[in-house]
């Protein structure tokens, strides 16, 4: 008796309690066909059980949606359906289809967690709608001011616009709710960001990245090349000799080239007008952290000599001939081989 109802929910009933799942949504679905057309209230009511077998049990999110749209297609959902339809469409992937359907439920029923409007945005953002993923990005903001990922959502959004200006004030905002480490990341990204059109305003940037964490090397490396670029050698000396330090202790936290290249910089910069105790610092700096570098010997060679400490010198000169010999003896034994 393939239309007997009553025997269908008992081995429906049966199916659920062995945890067969998708047996048992088989069965619903089948149940929706046997019932007649005018009872609009049953199956629609049959189409949302199955839509929750099929997203909770089944882990299956295009089926589940089907479902809702035939509940919908029946009478409309409520908000609580349409909710949970937004998040199938997002869990399948159809961004574009999410995109709508959640924008029109937000419009009549605003969501107060800034993490609903997040993930609009972002969908938003990749599907390139960039008014929409900016819009909904402020609302994520305003649900919640001291979330960093609404502020970097923002950001992210005002620079694909070309917005340079407003994405690096949205990311100083998002490192004010930030940790130390990530507020320095920020800070120096929106330097980055606005070093061309505004070198002021990016080496505040970068000050403020020092403040927010004055152990961190690459906050001061950027700082003296930042005052560098502006003409303040003094500043960028202090801060490449503060940078280089920090190196020298925690080697692994950074980058060897860009270290040298600052602390080298800052190095003749103080030499060349006289500061050669802070030129010495740097080089004695830069030496503890990179010992087999012939550029930081032979400055600092030149820069003892000057300062009259000839045996420190002296030191320094024959540390850089012992590394020319031993890349030479290097050199050969490559050739012979």
């Amino acid at each position: 008796h393939p239309r007997d109802l009553v025997s269908l929910r008992s081995l429906r009933a049966l199916l659920a309690s062995m945890e067969d799942w998708r047996g048992a949504l088989d069965l619903v679905e089948s149940e929706i066909e046997l019932l007649p057309p005018g009872d609009v209230t049953g199956r629609r009511t049959l189409w949302i059980e199955a839509a929750g077998i099929a997203a909770d049990r089944v882990r299956d999110p295009e089926r589940a949606i089907r479902a809702l749209e035939a509940a919908h297609a029946l009478a409309p959902l409520g908000v609580a359906e349409r909710r949970a339809r937004s998040t199938l469409l997002h869990r399948s992937g159809d961004l574009a289809r999410y995109v709508e359907v959640t924008e029109a439920l937000f419009a009549q029923s605003p969501p107060e967690d800034a993490g609903d409007w997040l993930r609009l945005g972002h969908a938003c953002l990749e599907l390139h709608r960039l008014e929409s993923a900016r819009l909904h990005a402020k609302q994520a903001v305003l649900a919640s001011p001291a979330r960093e990922a609404a502020w970097e959502l923002l950001a992210e959004v005002e620079l694909a616009q070309g917005r340079a200006s407003e994405a690096a004030e949205s990311l100083l905002r998002a490192a004010e709710v930030s940790g130390p480490a990530r507020a320095v990341a920020r800070l120096l990204r929106a330097a980055r960001i606005v070093a061309e059109a505004d070198a002021e305003f990016a080496h505040g940037l970068c000050e403020a990245a020092c403040a927010r964490d004055a152990g961190s090397a690459g906050a001061w490396l950027a700082r003296a090349r930042s005052a560098a670029g502006l003409g303040r050698r003094e500043e960028a000396e202090t801060s490449a000799v503060r940078a280089v330090e920090l190196a020298a202790a925690w080697p692994s936290a950074v980058e060897r080239e860009p270290v040298l290249e600052v602390g080298l910089a800052a190095a003749a910069s103080a030499r060349t007008d006289g500061r050669l105790e802070r030129a010495a610092r740097l080089l004695a700096a830069l030496r503890a952290f990179a010992p087999q570098s012939g550029e930081v010997l032979h400055g600092q060679a030149l820069v003892l000599r000057a300062l009259g400490d000839a045996a420190g010198a002296l030191r320094a000169a024959e540390a850089l001939v012992a590394i020319d010999d031993a890349l030479k003896f290097g050199s050969r034994s490559s050739k012979a081989r």
